[in-house]
Order: C-alpha cells, then sequence, then structure tokens
C-alpha cells in the first residue's frame, strides 16, 4: 500500500478487501491508515477465516465485516459503493 500513497488514502471512508487469508491487509490499513469507517471483507474459504480468527485476531478489528463467499458471486450482487478496493485473490 505504500506503493498507492498513504496521504491518498488517508481520507478512505470505506474498503473493500477481495482476499482476506490471514488479514494482514487489515492489520495494515488499521494500523497505518487510521480514517477507515468499515472494510468489507471477502474470502472464499471459512476455514482460512476461522484460522484468522483464532491465531491472528481477525476479531478483534472494529467495523470489519466478513462475507465468507466467492469475490465474482460478491461483485455480482454487491449495491455498496467503497472508497478503496483492494484485490488479493488467486486461484
Amino acid at each position: 500500500m505504500q506503493h498507492i500513497g498513504y496521504s491518498t488514502l488517508k481520507n478512505v471512508k470505506s474498503t473493500l478487501l477481495l482476499g482476506v487469508a490471514g488479514g494482514s491487509a487489515i492489520k495494515i490499513m488499521r494500523k497505518e491508515i487510521y480514517n477507515h469507517e468499515l472494510i468489507v471483507g471477502v474470502d472464499v474459504d471459512p476455514k482460512v477465516i476461522e484460522l484468522a480468527t483464532a491465531y491472528f485476531n481477525l476479531g478483534a478489528y472494529q467495523n470489519l465485516e466478513i462475507n465468507i463467499q466467492d469475490a465474482q458471486d460478491f461483485m455480482k450482487s454487491n449495491k455498496q459503493k467503497f472508497d478503496f478496493i483492494l484485490i488479493d485473490i488467486f486461484q
């Protein structure tokens, strides 16, 4: 995210993260960019979210909404707008 420029991201109020995994991107956003009112994370694997919650304290973040579903399906059905979208998925 340093390559994007933190000054640009300081005005972000809502973020969509496609691919949560261990939650490291969420941790960086919460630590480095303080203005996030909402982070919506989407991950297809419920076991990964379970492990991230148990071992990486994913559940400790406020204003975090996790959706367990395929990112493509989420994007097709989502009507919410986001200031910043971070894609960290692979197949």
